[in-house]
């Protein structure tokens, strides 16, 4: 056997390669999973928020909109 024979059955030949890439390749779809599932998570509770405080406005809105009517409702009466 040869000296670069020998170096290459170290190394496991061209399919150690093969076999490390696909291994880095299924951590990083891990790591990208994980990160895309905690965006969408963080998104979901960005919307969460925006919701209640739309509803809160909402809410305020109503309630300007009472506030007037019944200052305008006296505002009649003393006319």
């Amino acid at each position: 056997m040869g000296q670069k024979q020998a170096k290459e059955d170290r190394r496991g030949g061209d399919d150690a390669c093969i076999v490390a890439l696909d291994k880095m390749w299924e951590k990083k779809e891990v790591s990208d999973w994980e990160r895309d599932k905690q965006r969408k998570e963080r998104y979901m509770a960005a919307i969460e928020v925006d919701k209640a405080a739309l509803e809160v406005q909402k809410a305020s809105l109503e309630l300007e909109k009472k506030r007037l009517s019944n200052e305008e409702k006296k505002l009649k009466r003393t006319c």
